[in-house]
């Protein structure tokens, strides 16, 4: 039986994201947003699958680290175990922007590698991210979007929240045999 996923962008929608055309160099930088752990908990209790699905742009640039990429998922793990849950694939496009390849969001190469690999249905998942990118990478695969944050343009993500917490909530609430 396929299960749903909650595919979750790192930057911005988990943890606090660097300065704009900067990366997380360290993993001393790594800060939890507001609430994103027990977003991702109660998407976990209510059956959704966590994935982390992030473009890292940075280590193409070599500017990141694959020990700090693994330092930082420790750190999310921790969090996360902490509340009962955890991550269960972390999917990376370690591409360029103009590197031509299938796993940079927009495209949806990541989602569905984790799909085929973890046994996902795609059209009962829901994308979580903070730039119109995420939502692009959702929709091509017939998933629902989330667009948390204070992202703007010009996408039509299925919600808007403010956090990945208040969107977790949206979404658990208004799924089929909720209680309210």
């Amino acid at each position: 039986m396929r299960r749903p996923a909650a595919f979750l962008d790192r930057d911005g929608t988990l943890i606090r994201p660097p300065e704009e055309g900067r990366y997380l160099t360290s993993a001393a930088e790594f800060a939890w947003l507001p609430r994103a752990a027990e977003g991702v908990a109660l998407l976990a209790s209510a059956g959704y699958v966590p994935v982390v699905v992030s473009n890292q742009r940075g280590v193409a640039l070599g500017e990141v680290s694959g020990s700090t990429l693994a330092e930082v998922e420790r750190l999310l793990q921790a969090g996360l175990e902490a509340r009962g849950c955890r991550i269960e694939r972390f999917c990376y496009c370690l591409h360029d922007a103009g590197d031509g390849c299938e796993c940079r969001k927009p495209r949806s190469g990541m989602l569905e590698d984790a799909a085929e690999s973890l046994h996902l249905d795609l059209g009962g998942s829901w994308m979580f991210g903070d730039a119109c990118t995420d939502v692009e990478a959702a929709h091509r695969v017939s998933c629902q979007a989330a667009l948390v944050g204070s992202a703007t343009g010009a996408c039509a993500p299925e919600l808007r929240a403010p956090s990945l917490w208040k969107a977790a909530a949206s979404v658990v609430s208004s799924r089929p045999g909720a209680r309210g």
